[in-house]
């Protein structure tokens, strides 16, 4: 019986070869660039610049005093009472109507227990719509 003699690949040397080629078509390809679609936006006949469709801003600062912009209501979350509640509603039910949503800005250095306590009493006020205002930074 004959012995058969399996070749030998060295295989060490097929990995060098496929990084080499990897390597050469990478930097053989081009790159193409990518363009935006051309977009044609639709034009209006009037500005909706009244103040009843810009939103509501509400800040929360670092020792979680919670205020509505523009309208001088302002309520500490730590004390907060059921008046508070119903002067909320009330500030909303006269500057809402219409409104395009809610912001809510946040000190950085706020606690999140206090951006919870926030976020439940402005949905039991009746807010489904809220964005959060943040900071762009580079």
């Amino acid at each position: 019986m004959r012995r058969r003699i399996l070749p030998l690949v060295p295989f060490s040397s097929l990995a060098d070869m496929a990084f080499i080629l990897l390597v050469f078509f990478l930097l053989s390809s081009h790159f193409a660039e990518q363009h935006a679609a051309p977009v044609r936006l639709a034009r209006a006949e009037a500005a909706l610049d009244d103040a009843s469709t810009r939103p509501l801003l509400f800040v929360l600062d670092a020792s979680g005093g919670l205020a509505l912009g523009g309208t001088g209501w302002r309520a500490g979350l730590d004390t907060l009472r059921p008046e508070d509640e119903a002067s909320l509603r009330g500030e909303l039910a006269r500057h809402a109507p219409g409104a395009a949503g809610c912001r809510l800005a946040i000190d950085a250095a706020c606690p999140y227990h206090y951006v919870r306590r926030a976020l439940r009493l402005l949905e039991q006020s009746g807010i489904d719509l809220l964005s959060f205002v943040l900071e762009n930074r580079p």
